[in-house]
């Protein structure tokens, strides 16, 4: 059975990494590999991509790309994915380039005696 051929809440131990060259580097790096397991999440309202949740984050993947990796289903997994709760919900610093902190009140966002217009 393929990835792609899963339905949303099945879970799935990878067996073997398809495709060739970079493609299958690309799996590999994103850590699709053999031994893990993966949930699906969701799928995109035209159908394509896929949502996976693997390693603690969530993947996606293109139904293609899914068709070429070859999975064994599997009843519960071993770890259960920590849920978003236990984020740490820091305030954004708003620091940017050159770690300067902007306030939009204070700041025009174009430089001083720039003007834009368009010619229709």
């Amino acid at each position: 059975m393929t990835l792609k051929e899963l339905k949303i809440g099945q879970s799935a131990l990878i067996k073997a990494v398809g495709g060739t060259g970079a493609l299958r580097q690309h799996f590999l790096d994103m850590g699709v590999i053999p031994g893990a397991e993966v949930t699906v999440v969701k799928f995109a309202p035209m159908g394509d991509p896929m949502e996976l949740q693997i390693h603690g984050y969530e993947l996606s993947l293109r139904l293609d790309e899914a068709e070429k990796i070859l999975v064994e289903l599997i009843d519960e997994r071993t770890r259960k994915h920590e849920s978003a709760e236990n984020i740490n919900n820091t305030v954004h610093p708003g620091l940017g380039e050159d770690g300067k902190y902007h306030v939009k009140a204070d700041e025009h966002p174009l430089p001083e005696g720039t003007c834009l217009t368009y010619a229709w």
